[in-house]
């Protein structure tokens, strides 16, 4: 009996520490959503750096992504928000990745938090959560934000 309650409980704290990984955010469109902050390292290290828009001179907007879940994101015509960022999962706190057919590409879906950027009141998307894909085309060694800004990797 006792064994029986141990395996119980231990199953119980699985389910419990799993479930404080996971955040449930309501974003901009008012869908609800859920992440995680724990990405994947195989996919941190595709996910990191500066993706720069390739229809302007000067690379902007940009979006940029650091380890510890940080980065900036800029919007056409406004100072780069400082973000928070995580990895979009379903309830249950399983990744959601979208697979290419017969190729290694794949898309996920970051959830970001905008911080304040040096408009008046930090700006219009000051405070809120919003969903980005990241689409990564490995065959020809690319990652998107939007399928407008780019980086190599």
């Amino acid at each position: 009996m006792k064994m029986i309650l141990f395996v119980l409980a231990l199953c119980f704290s699985a389910e419990y520490l799993k479930a404080q990984d996971i955040e449930k955010f309501t974003v901009v469109t008012g869908q609800e959503h859920y992440g995680t902050k724990k990405i994947p390292t195989d996919i941190l290290k595709l996910l990191l750096g500066t993706y720069k828009y390739d229809f302007s001179d000067n690379g902007e907007p940009i979006a940029e992504l650091s380890n510890g879940n940080k980065g900036r994101f800029q919007m056409h015509g406004t100072p780069p928000y400082p973000i928070d960022y995580w990895i979009e999962t379903n309830a249950e706190g399983e990744l959601l990745i979208q697979r290419g057919e017969g190729n290694p590409n794949f898309r996920i879906v970051l959830i970001v938090k905008y911080g304040p950027n040096s408009e008046t009141n930090g700006g219009k998307w000051n405070g809120d959560y919003n969903r980005i894909p990241v689409t990564f085309d490995i065959e020809n060694k690319k990652a998107d934000i939007f399928s407008e800004r780019y980086k190599n990797l």
